[in-house]
């Protein structure tokens, strides 16, 4: 990591230390042991000063030091998972305070970005509990609230984007090396932007919601010309430094760019979204350079943010294999997988008929409710919160849906979305069959969930046609999903619906084949009008004796996923049974969802079309302070599918 230059600065500093291990065995050093540091704080655009100065007091900002000390188990030391690190400091108190201040430019026409740099030291003079030969992280943080709009933090690593790197206190340290690079995420701005009459990016009812229209290419450079800060920061801060693994950064330039340009097939009308995105952000002006990449923001970038599904199951499994048999021994030679890497945790339930002819209002009697817990894209920088968008798509082509898509910047596939006509498609993580699959003209996720989306109607939503549209992507080895999927798909419905289809159903597929299930072919059997999903398959992959579905293809499944589609799929069991007692549906499903929550759920959807054919959307969005990611729980807004469309 590069020493930083010196500035003369003054920022408002709390500096202090707690414990990772309360119980963590060590005596204090008889001689005084101390480190020291730089800390820069870069201010990228003008949109982020603008969000810093929100939170600024009297010309007060606040930057937190954390000294953390980890766990050891056979003399390496564990670094904590995200929830946990964000949930211990939050709780903490800091043991001093050293007030200092930093005036922000108020000027306008600054060149950016702006650089402020900061001197700290911690030692056991000033803080006794620091423990001799015991391992430490540190980590900085520029203090926020509830209505922050960025996160700016970094900590000591070896590199740009890389993970923590734990100091182990002795006499010897180095006093002078343990520099920080504080950076935050380029948030969305608050006044309302357009690009002719393709794009409006502006804010609804708190929540940033960009609006398209126009044919494939229009649509992709408005967005790319509104959004270029937002989608450069949402691959460097969620893809590229994400969780805090280390090697990301070589292995997305020399493993994960190469797989993807060797097992995908990009049809032509994705490939002309991608340049036509590319191009608006050209346009746009923002510098693309990314000092981290050592190179410009590229079209494969896009692609690669598009693909973060499939990366991520590179991550964890390592290279799958490739049709170039050269190219695959080269680049599993190069990286075999992380085995610690978590893989995505969303949840999903719908119900429908005697559950809403019972409990809820007229507009939603016999109807259906479905909700989905969005999980496991967290990130320490919170780019998933901060950045969290709302888009309505609007094709000019007569027969495409209009839909609303639920993602992040950068996406022209997605994985959330529901169409004008009231039909629901959302994926979750599923399981593939072999840990190290062929991979062959294969088709991201996001590209296939968009194509549902826009070209299936009211009365195409039926497990056949969804089916054989799937079918459409499949790749050389034969299935359409090569990571593994589960596409939950749901529709409005009514009381005297005639189209002899259950109204929700799940795909569940893997590289070499699929199936759908309906409702009452998992636990709960006896129920045909309420279904759910989580991330293993219930069906397929699954031996027959095998009554819970505990294993697929002959491995156990994750015991996360097997507890949250219990306890979320278990109180519509029990409604199912008290049938006199009054509930609201729309609580019932909320509360299926806070159950299966566990601390990575970043943001959370209901989808309920009503009677009179109008749709509602119901989100919650995981706090942008320094917690867990716990959406289901927080505040909730409801939009009309309607008002999503900028008219």
């Amino acid at each position: 990591m590069q020493r930083f230059g010196y500035f003369i600065v003054f920022l408002s500093t709390f500096l202090f230390l707690f414990s990772w291990n309360a119980n963590a065995s060590g005596v204090v050093a008889a001689d005084a042991i101390s480190l020291n540091g730089n800390i820069q704080l870069t201010i990228k655009n003008q949109d982020q000063l603008n969000a810093l100065k929100e939170i600024q007091t009297n010309n007060l900002i606040s930057l937190s030091i954390y000294c953390v000390e980890l766990e050891v188990f056979s003399n390496t030391p564990r670094i904590p998972s995200m929830s946990e690190f964000f949930t211990t400091i939050t709780n903490q108190k800091p043991a001093v305070q050293l007030i200092k201040t930093i005036s922000l430019p108020q000027q306008q026409n600054i060149s950016f970005p702006i650089n402020y740099n900061l001197q700290y030291q911690i030692n056991n003079i000033d803080y006794p509990n620091l423990k001799l030969n015991n391992y430490y992280i540190i980590f900085s943080q520029i203090n926020n609230n509830e209505k922050s709009r960025t996160t700016f933090n970094g900590w000591y690593r070896k590199g740009y984007l890389e993970g923590f790197l734990p100091i182990q206190f002795t006499q010897n340290i180095n006093q002078n090396s343990f520099n920080l690079l504080v950076e935050g995420v380029t948030p969305f701005p608050l006044e309302e932007k357009r690009f002719k009459d393709n794009g409006v990016l502006r804010k609804i009812k708190g929540y940033t919601v960009l609006s398209l229209y126009g044919n494939e290419t229009e649509r992709s450079y408005a967005h790319g010309y509104l959004l270029s800060s937002q989608i450069i920061d949402f691959l460097k801060y969620y893809l590229l430094e994400g969780d805090g693994s280390n090697n990301l950064i070589y292995n997305y330039l020399n493993v994960i760019l190469p797989v993807l340009q060797n097992s995908f097939y990009f049809d032509k009308t994705f490939t002309s979204e991608v340049n036509a995105m590319y191009q608006g952000m050209i346009d746009s002006g923002v510098d693309l350079y990314l000092i981290e990449l050592n190179r410009k923001f590229l079209p494969i970038d896009i692609i690669a943010i598009n693909a973060y599904i499939e990366i991520e199951f590179i991550q964890r499994y390592g290279v799958p294999q490739l049709e170039n048999q050269k190219l695959f021994n080269y680049l599993k030679s190069r990286f075999n997988g992380n085995a610690n890497k978590k893989l995505k945790a969303c949840s999903q339930f719908a119900i429908w008929s005697s559950f809403t002819t019972k409990h809820c209002d007229s507009q939603q009697y016999g109807n259906l409710i479905s909700g989905r817990n969005m999980d496991g894209e967290i990130d320490y920088k919170r780019a998933t919160v901060h950045l969290f968008l709302i888009s309505s798509i609007h094709s000019s082509i007569a027969s495409d849906k209009r839909y609303i898509s639920v993602m992040w910047p950068g996406f022209i596939g997605t994985l959330s979305g529901v169409n004008e006509d009231g039909v629901y498609t959302m994926m979750n993580y599923g399981i593939s069959s072999n840990l190290s699959p062929k991979w062959s003209e294969s088709v991201i996720t996001t590209w296939i969930v968009k194509n549902i989306l826009q070209k299936t109607s009211l009365s195409q939503a039926t497990p056949n046609n969804v089916l054989s549209l799937i079918n459409k992507y499949n790749s050389g080895a034969g299935g359409a999903c090569v990571t593994g999927c589960v596409l939950f798909i749901t529709r409005r419905t009514s009381i005297n619906d005639t189209m002899n289809t259950p109204p929700a159903f799940v795909f569940e597929g893997d590289y070499t084949n699929g199936m759908m299930r309906s409702p009452g072919y998992s636990f709960p059997w006896f129920i045909n009008n309420a279904i759910g999903a989580t991330n293993h398959f219930q069906l397929y992959g699954v031996d027959p004796s095998d009554k819970y579905a505990t294993k697929n293809f002959g491995r156990t499944n994750d015991f996360s996923s097997m507890w949250r589609y219990t306890v979320g799929i278990n109180p519509i069991a029990v409604w199912d049974r008290i049938e006199k007692q009054e509930f609201n549906c729309f609580d019932k499903i909320k509360e299926s969802l806070q159950r299966a929550a566990h601390g990575s759920t970043e943001h959370s959807v209901i989808f309920r079309p009503q009677n009179n054919k109008s749709i509602k959307l119901d989100i919650a969005v995981a706090a942008n302070t320094f917690t867990a990611w716990d959406a289901p729980y927080l505040n909730w807004i409801t939009y009309d599918f309607e008002e999503l469309f900028h008219h």
